[in-house]
């Protein structure tokens, strides 16, 4: 409901409606309803990206492996709270 509520506020926005005159300066901005994260060792989920943070975003973070000179690793990606992806 909140996606829908956005697009039709940014839409009024864009086409000049009666709506854009109440809010012309403001910036809206996506957010991720739920974290975002790795699966690490033994089924932990590591967060890359909070709950309620921005769409847009950019962050590097350093991982290691539990065994030395690995070609490639899976990376599984999962989105919740729950601390454990299993």
């Amino acid at each position: 409901e909140a996606s829908v509520f956005v697009a039709a506020v940014k839409v009024d926005i864009l086409t000049g409606g009666e709506g854009s005159s109440q809010v012309p300066d403001s910036l809206l901005l996506g957010a991720t309803p739920l974290s975002r994260g790795l699966e690490t060792a033994a089924g932990a989920m590591t967060k890359v990206k909070e709950r309620n943070s921005t769409m847009r975003m950019k962050k590097d973070q350093t991982s290691t492996t539990s065994a030395d000179n690995r070609p490639g690793i899976p990376v599984q990606v999962f989105e919740g709270e729950r601390a454990m992806t299993k």
